[in-house]
């Protein structure tokens, strides 16, 4: 392959990469969620340790007594690793309060911040949002 061929080939992929910049930073927009958080009661019903998000999904009881499933969103799992969680930090049945920015739609989806066992101890700090973003 000649060199010139070469170059081309390299712009092509610099060019590719770099038009995709917008879309990869786009991926970690907070643009869905409120500004401001709220704290939420409720109890975990599952913990999906993936990435390219961990997941935590709770059940809240609303004021009339209703039941509604929550689902919030963490960081990576290196990250989440990084604050001082494990894919064993919940079960299906611990009581927890959070501290979530929820979504802008209404829906019961969030961005979680700090989160406390239901005996008050801190599993995680909300600041970790800041430092690994």
């Amino acid at each position: 392959m000649s060199n010139r061929r070469i170059l081309v080939l390299v712009a092509f992929a610099v060019l590719i990469v770099s038009s995709l910049g917008g879309a990869i930073q786009a991926h970690h927009s907070r643009a869905a969620y409120a500004t401001e958080e709220v704290v939420l009661e409720g109890v975990v019903t599952q913990f999906v340790w993936r990435n390219p998000h961990i997941f935590l999904m709770f059940d809240v009881k609303g004021d009339g007594g209703e039941v509604v499933r929550w689902s919030g969103e963490l960081s990576a799992v290196t990250s989440m690793i990084a604050a001082g969680l494990s894919r064993d930090s919940f079960k299906p049945g611990d009581e927890i309060r959070v501290n979530a920015q929820t979504a802008l739609t209404g829906e019961p989806f969030s961005l979680l911040g700090s989160i406390w066992r239901g005996d008050g101890t801190k599993v995680l700090d909300g600041d970790y949002r800041t430092e690994t973003r």
